[in-house]
């Protein structure tokens, strides 16, 4: 074997290496996804146990609340605008407390303690709503953000009210609280549905990354080695290579509970 074959089988190696991790990582995900999904049971109104129930914020100002902790930078926008790139430095989810219209039933819901493992999902609009930023502000947050520590704000996005809500929880003689692992989440959309879409996303990503590597060894492999075919599967799998970890790390992104999502976001001056 020649040395030009040697170097050939081990880049396909390295390939296939690479798309096993990638593909195993997202395998992981999607288990968590499916595991997580399978504790949404849903429950009917007035019924007790371990689940998921719908309803309406009937007391609470605010029943819960979702913050991002965001720093923002100075950046040149287009045509030289002042603007203001944020990046995440921390995200947390809090229950202040109140009660959930569920049906003809209401249930209380009081403030957790600080060993419970509580997660506010806030759909994009309220969020995108939430970090709106004030444009008689901006002048002075751009001040801040030229300096080195840049300009720090709390991007804070809330359920109240009249807010149509799902909670997973144990719900038990009227009252909602977090289960036996001390899980307890809110949601202002059907977290289900969230499971699903997200599974069916790593599912498709999963079967593409194999069939695109198999495709590309296939190419490379061709006789006669080294041909125009065997060729073109090179340069296919080295662009494979490339472009395939980025893609895992935006999946990935994209897969993470909304109570974590990523925000970030810009501000641009008038």
């Amino acid at each position: 074997m020649t040395t030009q074959s040697l170097v050939g089988l081990f880049a396909l190696f390295v390939l296939w290496i690479n798309t096993l991790l990638i593909v195993s990582a997202a395998l992981q995900s999607f288990c968590a996804i499916g595991a997580r999904r399978q504790r949404m049971r849903p429950l009917a109104a007035r019924s007790a146990g371990v689940g998921l129930v719908a309803g309406t914020v009937a007391r609470g100002e605010p029943l819960a609340r979702r913050m991002i902790d965001q720093v923002g930078r100075q950046a040149a926008g287009s045509a030289g605008q002042q603007t203001i790139l944020f990046h995440d430095r921390g995200y947390r989810s809090e229950v202040i407390g109140g009660a959930l219209r569920v049906g003809d039933a209401e249930l209380a819901l009081a403030a957790p303690g600080a060993e419970a493992q509580v997660e506010v999902w806030v759909d994009d609009a309220t969020l995108a709503a939430a970090a709106t930023g004030e444009d008689a502000q901006f002048t002075a947050a751009y001040a801040e953000a030229r300096k080195a520590r840049g300009y720090a704000r709390v991007v804070i996005a809330e359920l109240r009210p009249g807010q149509r809500v799902w909670a997973l929880g144990e719900v038990k003689a009227g009252r909602l609280a977090p289960d036996a692992t001390g899980e307890l989440v809110l949601s202002s959309f059907d977290p289900r549905a969230w499971c699903v879409h997200k599974q069916l996303l790593l599912a498709l990503f999963i079967v593409g990354v194999l069939v695109t590597a198999g495709a590309c060894t296939t190419l490379a492999l061709w006789p006669p080695r080294f041909g125009t075919v065997s060729t073109l599967g090179g340069a296919l799998g080295l662009a494979y290579f490339l472009g395939v970890q980025p893609i895992a790390v935006q999946l990935r992104d994209l897969g993470r509970p909304p109570a974590v999502a990523i925000l970030r976001g810009s501000w641009r001056g008038r």
